[in-house]
């Protein structure tokens, strides 16, 4: 039996480490008692391809790639504007550069570098890490007693590993569901993927992923062309929900009725924070950060300074005075609050607009018939939940945002190697 190596330039051996890293990574450290720093070796990958990415020649920014080049380079400017006002350290601000633009440099290598061969590779990886992070996470939680925060399948057994988890079943069923709804994959494996990405939730108590899996099927059903299938995959989408809350219900009884639109309002919106310790909650982050934290007109509009909120685990010198002072409010749990606090109502607002840019550009390559349906129609749909995200939790500043930006850039890589303008129709492409 031979085994063939697919040869690949430094760039892509570069994307595919980074892409694969939080696979893997956060089981070796938390199982096998590797150092965490090993994570930082994805920062010399992606820097690398920072320096590749500017010293590109020859490649054609066309006018949905510029738009979206456009709203990047405002968000770095503003962080600089921040930096400047608030200026506290440069290793804060480069904390933060790197916290925070690693996934823009990312996204737009994935743009450079990759092809529809490339792409469809690193989707194929993602469907056979489901089945292996399926088994792990069954037997952490059958055979270890692992639940909850600590249930992260591959992505670890630490608190707050299942957010890593959240993206991954975010991006896999929404690859799924639109693979059946264009006659890609067969019922039974949409809904097998389906029906074991609720039970993953279930067992890691992901009550949100259940109402990403609403908006995901309604999503789907709206960006595809109507046919029976679905409604035969809406239906098992419904059968699926009902069962698995069930089993939810039955694990951890004490979320029972959580789904009621009044128990998630007053959830997200409690008083006394999301610890009922007077910390901060998922809708009143920017609340309290705009109006306690940002005293002058300046610091509404530009923030406190990109990194001048960070922290950084065992490394003291970036780890900010303000962290040091204000962590018991977990700001640094959501990605709306740091935004607000580091940048500002503009920062924020930039770094949102940069999903809805996404978001219309791909439509736009769909409708030009410019870009693979599919890949237009996944990235609207992440494009979408992005903005969700940046209020729910904090992973989109995590090693999990690299699955995100990849998903957004596959609209506008090449579909063929040879020419980074060439594209084949839609009707080439899917039927």
């Amino acid at each position: 039996m031979m085994i063939r190596i697919r040869k690949r330039s430094r760039a892509e051996w570069s994307l595919l480490y980074i892409f694969m890293a939080p696979f893997f990574f956060f089981l070796l450290m938390d199982i096998f008692g590797l150092p965490s720093f090993i994570k930082y070796t994805v920062d010399v990958a992606w820097l690398g391809l920072l320096v590749g990415v500017l010293n590109t020649k020859g490649f054609v920014l066309n006018k949905q790639i510029k738009a979206i080049i456009y709203a990047i380079s405002a968000f770095v400017l503003l962080t600089l504007v921040g930096f400047l006002g608030g200026f506290q350290s440069v290793f804060y601000y480069l904390w933060g550069f790197r916290n925070n633009i690693r996934f823009f440099v990312f996204f737009v290598a994935c743009i450079v570098y990759l092809d529809r061969k490339n792409a469809d590779a690193l989707l194929s990886i993602m469907d056979k890490i489901f089945y292996i992070n399926l088994f792990v996470t069954l037997f952490q939680f059958f055979a270890l007693g692992i639940k909850q925060d600590y249930l992260g399948g591959v992505f670890g057994v630490s608190k707050g590993c299942n957010a890593y988890t959240n993206i991954f079943l975010v991006l896999v069923v929404s690859c799924h569901l639109l693979r059946y709804m264009n006659g890609l994959e067969t019922f039974k494996e949409c809904v097998l993927k389906c029906l074991f990405s609720l039970l993953i939730a279930a067992l890691a108590e992901l009550k949100m992923f259940f109402l990403e899996f609403v908006l995901i099927v309604v999503l789907a059903s709206v960006f595809t062309r109507f046919s029976s299938r679905k409604l035969w995959i809406t239906l098992a989408a419904i059968v699926s929900f009902a069962v698995m809350m069930h089993v939810l219900d039955i694990l951890f009884p004490h979320f029972k009725n959580w789904f009621a639109i009044g128990k998630i309002w007053d959830s997200l919106t409690s008083s006394s924070g999301y610890t009922n310790t007077n910390d901060m909650n998922r809708l009143t982050s920017i609340y309290i950060s705009w109006n306690r934290y940002l005293d002058t007109g300046f610091k509404k509009m530009f923030g406190l300074g990109l990194g001048n909120c960070d922290y950084a685990s065992g490394y003291e010198f970036l780890t900010t005075p303000f962290y040091n002072k204000h962590s018991q409010l977990h700001y640094m749990w959501f990605s709306s609050s740091f935004l607000i606090l580091e940048t500002g109502l503009v920062g924020l607002s930039v770094y949102i607009y940069f999903f809805i840019q996404v978001f219309f550009c791909a439509r736009e390559r769909e409708r030009q018939k410019t870009g693979m349906a599919f890949y237009c129609q996944l990235a609207k749909i992440i494009a979408i939940l992005c903005p969700i995200l940046v209020i729910y939790d904090s992973s989109l500043r995590t090693e999990a945002a690299y699955m995100i930006f990849f998903t957004l850039a596959l609209p506008f890589i090449r579909l063929e190697k040879s020419d980074n303008r060439s594209y084949r129709t839609e009707e080439e492409l899917l039927l």
